[in-house]
């Protein structure tokens, strides 16, 4: 679910400057406005600090008009807030017909605040799914009480929370989401999704791992289930071209080994007929996607690179939420300043990458590759900080430990870490066949042959 456009649905700046201007052409409405408004209801800051302003004025029994307002917001506010104070003030006032519209535009706004309000409430209780429900019930009446004072009692806020559940459930409708993965999307592991929350809007994850370990593969894995799913996904891949990026979706998709696979797709003496047949099914599939999935394959990228990437795939491709994969960090190009190490000039890159991608309402997951000391053993956080990108602002944290890479470790296996801001750190066994880029739970397995006939019947 993406929150930052339900808030943006939620706000009306045209009702806000109509409710200033019938202030300030009518000043003797003052006392009522006052005891039914207040200033959170204004959304837009220039719109609160002017009323904040008036209350001031109002309060010390001074004029509350456009010049003495303006004197107000000059002395008092910042540059970006007073910058052509004046003309805005006059723009407000000229904009109404009449000064008693004040008391259906301040209904509307305070039913806006509340919306949004309430909208915060569950997106808070939404990340807090495995703490005491006693508890969040007490955060959420707690919440309530303080947002439905005696200004609003004519707001039914019963019908109002059930108007926006109903919203919430509607706007969920259509989109393949297992039960349990709360207003988000699933990975392809249960038990990842479990410990995790799955992907979630604004997540910024960092996914480690030694070379050779399969990240790249676990990420091409989640990019197919995420389309599947119609979430769309940015893969920046600064390592790989894009003909290869599509001989593991194909992989994954038909399960068939990737070094068997030729694009474009041909029957020859290494793959079966029924091989064959799978990867025009899976091609096939793949080309009904490719709406929802854009693939960039330019290396060295720099952060202004990126951001420009992004914005395109924000404007061409998405219309909500959406993925972004980078592939990986060490292979960007980073902007050092004065005698900044590479590690930090790495964490800056990436709290950027993050943040620019969680402003647009996507989740970021960026790829990390340890160092060499990391390689055949059990990585742990302190490899993942020494490898560059680590920053403390990262929600998730996801390492890959392949035992086939590990002396001693039970082959196939792999060991998926998982550490988060809040939460013990998990350990979540996995099965895995590099050949067909998958990793999932013990225990299950993809579909056989005979499964795999049946599905593609329907």
């Amino acid at each position: 679910m993406d929150y930052f456009k339900i808030i943006h649905d939620n706000i009306n700046i045209e009702e806000e400057t109509q409710l200033i201007g019938c202030i300030l052409a009518n000043p003797t409405i003052l006392p009522e406005i006052i005891e039914k408004t207040n200033p959170d209801i204004f959304y837009y800051k220039k719109n609160r600090a002017i009323f904040k302003a008036i209350l001031t004025l109002f309060a010390k029994n001074e004029p509350v008009d456009i010049i003495s307002v303006s004197d107000l917001i000059m002395e008092t506010e910042t540059k970006n807030i007073s910058e052509n104070i004046g003309s805005y003030l006059v723009k407000c006032q000229n904009e109404i017909v009449s000064a008693s519209i004040w008391v259906s535009l301040n209904e509307s706004l305070f039913k806006l605040y509340l919306r949004r309000e309430i909208f915060k409430i569950i997106q808070f209780v939404s990340t807090k799914a495995n703490e005491n429900p006693f508890k969040l019930i007490d955060f959420i009446v707690n919440k309530l009480t303080e947002l439905v004072s005696e200004r609003a009692n004519r707001i039914d806020i019963i019908k109002l929370t059930n108007d926006i559940m109903r919203e919430l459930e509607m706007k969920m409708k259509g989109k393949k989401i297992k039960t349990g993965d709360y207003w988000n999307v699933s990975f392809t592991s249960r038990k990842l999704t479990d410990a995790t929350g799955g992907f979630e809007i604004g997540d910024w994850i960092l996914l480690a791992a030694s070379n050779k370990s399969g990240k790249t593969k676990f990420s091409i894995q989640q990019m197919v289930h995420l389309i599947r799913n119609d979430i769309p996904v940015l893969f920046l891949s600064l390592e790989m071209t894009k003909t290869k990026v599509i001989q593991w979706m194909l992989s994954n998709m038909a399960k068939v080994d990737d070094k068997l696979i030729r694009i474009p797709i041909t029957e020859d003496r290494k793959i079966t007929t029924e091989q064959y047949n799978r990867l025009l099914r899976a091609e096939e599939e793949l080309k009904s996607l490719s709406h929802l999935f854009w693939l960039d394959t330019e290396s060295h990228l720099n952060i202004n690179q990126v951001k420009s990437k992004i914005y395109q795939f924000k404007k061409n491709v998405v219309t909500r939420e959406g993925v972004v994969f980078l592939d990986y960090i060490q292979r960007c190009n980073f902007q050092k300043s004065g005698n900044e190490n590479e590690s930090r000039a790495m964490e800056k890159f990436a709290s950027r990458f993050a943040d620019i991608s969680k402003d647009l309402g996507l989740a970021a997951v960026i790829l990390s590759q340890m160092g060499k000391d990391a390689f055949g053993r059990y990585a742990n956080i302190g490899d993942v900080k020494n490898s560059g990108g680590y920053t403390e602002s990262a929600t998730k944290i996801i390492i890959i430990n392949n035992r086939n890479l590990i002396k001693g470790g039970l082959k196939n296996t792999a060991r998926i870490d998982v550490v988060q801001r809040s939460g013990e750190p998990q350990k979540i066994d996995m099965e895995i066949d590099l050949q067909w880029a998958m990793f999932y739970d013990i225990g299950e397995k993809p579909l056989s042959k005979e499964e795999l006939e049946i599905q593609n019947l329907f």
